[in-house]
């Protein structure tokens, strides 16, 4: 009886039909490939089964790993010779990055500097070397033209998979020497319908929030900070309560995460206000209706745009609540200004 093997990463669903074709010339494969979607599609399922089965010894009918063999036993354990995955150090687990350089959100050229040998040496399995990169963007100037180098002359029998969000921030000659492959998100059923796999049914409104991402999804409902979202909202929709107390109220919610649903709320009001449709908040349409009537396009994506410049300070040890009180009085300005009240 075959021993039981390691569980592998697969690609989700709504990816199948990509990764048939990709592995159908399996022997063909470019040096370079270049994956690229948005957030909480499963570009990092993608990027790790397509890894994990180049590196396979005995991958099976559909070209996944087998999770039996030496080296799926090695990548699980995250220890295979002929496989690098190179993160930033802030990304990387605490036992492998140096306590003075864990807050480090770009990756230096100090990483691909140590790629060289890598790359140079023989593979100690006689297969394929693959080198990831999930962040392609978070690559700094000087190792971005570090790596182009080896992409312009790729040694043989190594694979880059290289990962994004946004295609315009990697260096176009990067670009340039790889295979691009967008992953797109899936269609409402099928989100649907894996959430429904996760035991996440009943999720419509979180899958609304995310964007129709699903993964962001499964994030959003084990994330305790959501039971907060109902009274954010009765606020964004009727903000008569001083911005000043909502901030102390908020104190302990994080940054990030007001970010978020603010700038969402915004951009549902902008699309409402130029004819679109509601594309995050679809439940509270009346509301969104009401206050996209009192103001206009050009005041909203002032204010889109503010908090948008605002995102890059996220991660400072700034006054965070000043920051908080700052958005929040600016939001409610929008109907303040032309002398609108804003009860609903």
């Amino acid at each position: 009886m075959q021993a039981e093997g390691v569980p592998m990463v697969q690609p989700l669903p709504w990816h199948q039909t990509i990764w048939q074709q990709l592995q159908s010339r399996r022997q063909q494969l470019p040096h370079a490939i270049l994956l690229h979607g948005m957030t909480g599609i499963g570009k990092a399922h993608f990027s790790e089964a397509l890894a994990a089965s180049l590196l396979c010894e005995a991958p099976h009918s559909t070209n996944g790993a087998c999770g039996h063999c030496q080296a799926c036993n090695w990548l699980s354990q995250g220890n295979h010779p002929d496989f690098r995955r190179i993160l930033p150090p802030a990304d990387m687990p605490s036992e492998d990055a140096e306590p003075a350089k864990r807050s480090g959100l770009w990756i230096g050229i100090e990483a691909i500097r140590d790629l060289t040998d890598f790359v140079q040496l023989t593979s100690h399995r006689s297969g394929v070397k693959v080198v990831l990169i999930p962040s392609a963007e978070k690559l700094n100037q000087a190792a971005a033209n570090a790596l182009l180098k080896t992409l312009e002359e790729p040694p043989a029998g190594v694979i880059f998979i290289l990962v994004c969000q946004q295609l315009g921030r990697v260096l176009p000659t990067i670009r340039s020497r790889c295979q691009k492959i967008s992953l797109p998100a899936p269609a409402r059923g099928e989100a649907l319908a894996w959430l429904a796999d996760q035991r996440l049914s009943g999720h419509e409104m979180l899958l609304d929030l995310s964007g129709g991402m699903p993964l962001l999804t499964a994030q959003y409902a084990n994330d305790e900070v959501l039971a907060s979202l109902p009274t954010v909202l009765e606020w964004f929709s009727a903000p008569r309560k001083d911005p000043v107390q909502v901030a102390q109220d908020w104190s302990k919610l994080p940054l990030s995460t007001l970010h978020d649903w603010l700038g969402k709320w915004l951009y549902d009001l902008l699309r409402l206000s130029v004819g679109g449709q509601i594309k995050y908040y679809p439940d509270k349409s009346d509301a969104l209706q009401n206050l996209a009537g009192r103001t206009d396009s050009v005041a909203l994506m002032e204010c889109m745009t503010a908090l948008q410049q605002d995102k890059r300070l996220l991660s400072h040890p700034l006054n965070q609540k000043l920051m908080l009180e700052n958005w929040l009085f600016s939001y409610r300005g929008l109907w303040q200004k032309r002398a609108v009240p804003v009860s609903s």
